[in-house]
């Protein structure tokens, strides 16, 4: 399994540069705005590939799993699935008062931009931190 992990992280590493590297600065066209979300979509997808595997391969490469997860709130804050990613690696990081400060985050901002609580995923993944069961 080790080396699963391994070859998703390489591969959405590269991914995740290529994408963020942008398309033909400067430059306007609907076409090029088209490419320009694709490209934004993969890097989402991308880092949140990264951090998976990150939280997979454990050890040193919790904190790449830390570091997407918060990229992805900033990038995208109502995908609750970057949370769901900094809050498991904050806890992996044995750092479980700050991934429950991330789960609150999250349903303040479902909350005053949705008017919606969280999913059942980020619930079941609240009531493990609160219970450490894994």
């Amino acid at each position: 399994m080790q080396g699963e992990w391994e070859r998703a992280w390489a591969a959405s590493l590269v991914t995740m540069v290529v994408a963020k590297r942008g398309f033909l600065a400067g430059e306007d066209a609907d076409w090029i705005d088209r490419v320009r979300r694709h490209l934004d979509d993969l890097h989402v997808r991308s880092l949140e590939s990264y951090g998976t595997a990150g939280l997979g391969l454990g050890g040193t490469e919790l904190a790449a799993a830390r570091n997407a997860g918060r990229a992805l709130v900033g990038m995208v804050p109502l995908r609750e699935s970057g949370h769901r990613l900094l809050m498991s690696a904050l806890a992996a990081e044995d750092n479980t008062a700050e991934a429950l400060r991330a789960y609150e985050d999250l349903c303040c901002i479902l909350r005053d931009e949705l008017g919606v609580s969280p999913s059942d995923a980020s619930q079941r993944l609240y009531e493990q931190l609160i219970t450490g069961s894994p």
